[in-house]
């Protein structure tokens, strides 16, 4: 899991292209309250969003390493296999 994506930007040099970032990322997630929402890190990122996430990123800023701002292990024990 992941926490906060301000980091996203850290390593991406071009105003242009961390603008771009925003706005793919706002689309994406579907509006500017739940952007903000996983940018402050209100609400946590699984593994397919962190790949979302990357995508995104590397769309407008190839070959940039993507952090996020905290990562951890957790488990979901709420699903019965």
């Amino acid at each position: 899991m992941a926490q906060g994506i301000a980091a996203v930007y850290k390593n991406v040099q071009s105003r242009e292209a961390r603008s771009q970032i925003r706005y793919g990322l706002t689309a994406h997630l579907g509006s500017k309250g739940t952007y903000y929402r996983y940018k402050d890190g209100e609400r946590l990122i699984g593994p397919r969003l962190q790949q979302e996430i990357i995508d995104i990123v590397h769309q407008y800023a190839p070959g940039v390493e993507v952090n996020f701002d905290k990562t951890f292990e957790d488990y979901d024990f709420t699903k019965n296999y």
